[in-house]
């Protein structure tokens, strides 16, 4: 019995070095145990990233009808006995599936359907404390472990720990390698904007290199920010766009608020450009002027949460008549609606200059803070 066990750990352990898929990883150790553990039927299930939801399970030793049921099943619902392990964080046993009462009627089902009669589900966690499915012992009808068996179980349920954390280092590379994909794409994409339109707007090269070089430079922080977390505080977003100006009198007031790597990116340009025309002709030009922005999460009309921000410019000398047309405000005006489907207004008056941007929440756009 511990050759057999010593073998399959060694066995096990070179599939996770070698970066053999995990679930052929997870049956191998199904089976390898289930030779150690007579009568028994071993599978483990798969917890999503928030561990929340069962997102896959292997079972290779019964119809996959089993696995594919499982799919999907939420740990709050407590639905069986894995569930019930991970929402415990202790090993569950149910010696009597069928008049076990703390489990649902579909689960047991399932579970005689399948030829399992008593079970035993054993949480499996990463090296940070993090659940990531479980390990399941099963037989026709319960019967107590003996003291070689409960060896061989502890010992799969650590190797099961090692392979799931392992598939979930190689999603979460997967997932950074198609992120940093995307955003390169996207700063190409702007980058190509930029430059063109700052070229159709200042001709001259000496005009061009001094408009280029800012709006590269409001690009360049903002990406760096994304790429140092996966979300940038708003806060933090703007005191960095506006720090060439802080001898000047600038009001920032609203609560923590984070916004997703592309929602800051496309704010950054925009704070840029409206700091820049700012500096020419509005608050940042002189010493009266008043720069104040607010920020908030509210409703629209159809009551969808938004990010609610207000620019406003006063105590300034000189308002153009017929703001400069160009780059800056097609981005302010257009960019934002389009990219971020934002509402967007912009206006010149005799009280000063205002800016009124109300941006849809979600998932992917903001994280709201602002009541931690």
């Amino acid at each position: 019995m511990i050759d057999k066990l010593l073998k399959s750990k060694i066995e096990i352990l070179e599939m996770v070095a070698g970066g053999v898929p995990a679930d052929t990883t997870l049956a191998a150790l199904c089976r390898a145990t289930e030779d150690l553990v007579a009568g028994a039927i071993v599978g483990v299930t798969i917890l999503d990233r928030a561990a929340q939801v069962f997102e896959s399970a292997v079972f290779p030793s019964i119809p996959s009808t089993f696995s594919e049921s499982l799919r999907g099943a939420r740990v709050a619902e407590r639905p069986g006995s894995c569930a019930l392990a991970i929402y415990q964080g202790s090993i569950v046993v149910a010696e009597d599936i069928a008049s076990d009462t703390r489990f649902q009627d579909g689960w047991k089902s399932l579970s005689l359907d399948h030829g399992i009669g008593g079970i035993q589900s054993r949480p499996i966690r990463a090296a940070d404390g993090a659940f990531l499915g479980t390990l399941v012992v099963g037989f026709p009808k319960h019967r107590a472990l003996d003291e070689a068996e409960e060896e061989a179980v502890r010992t799969a349920t650590h190797l099961a720990g090692l392979a799931l954390a392992r598939r979930r280092s190689e999603r979460q590379h997967e997932l950074l390698v198609g992120e940093l994909q995307h955003r390169t794409r996207n700063l190409f994409s702007a980058l190509g904007a930029v430059v063109y339109s700052t070229l159709k707007a200042y001709p001259d090269a000496k005009d061009f290199r001094r408009v280029f070089e800012g709006r590269l430079s409001a690009l360049a922080r903002a990406h760096s920010m994304a790429l140092d977390a996966s979300a940038v505080d708003l806060r933090v977003l703007l005191t960095d766009i506006l720090a060439p100006y802080s001898h000047r009198n600038i009001e920032l007031r609203g609560p923590v608020f984070t916004l997703a790597s592309d929602a800051a990116v496309a704010f950054s340009l925009a704070t840029h450009e409206l700091a820049t025309n700012a500096a020419k002709y509005g608050a940042l030009k002189g010493e009266r002027g008043h720069l104040q922005i607010d920020w908030s999460v509210g409703g629209d009309a159809a009551n969808v949460s938004v990010l609610i921000l207000d620019w406003r410019e006063t105590g300034v000398d000189l308002i153009p008549e017929t703001p400069q047309k160009g780059f800056g405000l097609e981005l302010i005006k257009r960019a934002l609606p389009f990219t971020l489907r934002a509402k967007v207004e912009h206006s010149f008056g005799t009280d000063g200059v205002f800016c009124h941007i109300e941006l849809p929440l979600t998932p992917r756009r903001s994280s709201d803070e602002s009541d931690h």
